[in-house]
């Protein structure tokens, strides 16, 4: 009885220390696309101000060709 319930321990023992690494591996994977998150975040953000850019050039441009049709 006793082997039996030192063998449930040991048992119990590994379970555990899977748990802790399937917990450590969780806590990176969050970690590594926490920071491809933000990363994305900062293209897209990025995109976004070079699409406006190049919408306020346009207007400018368009605005100065309007301005040369009348001289």
């Amino acid at each position: 009885m006793e082997s039996r319930t030192l063998q449930l321990e040991e048992q119990n023992l590994k379970i555990q220390q899977e748990m802790l690494e399937l917990e450590k591996q969780r806590f990176k994977w969050q970690r590594f696309s926490k920071k491809r998150d933000r990363e994305l975040e900062k293209l897209r953000m990025e995109n976004e101000r070079m699409k406006l850019e190049n919408e306020r050039m346009a207007l400018e441009l368009k605005h100065k060709e309007m301005g040369a049709d009348f001289n």
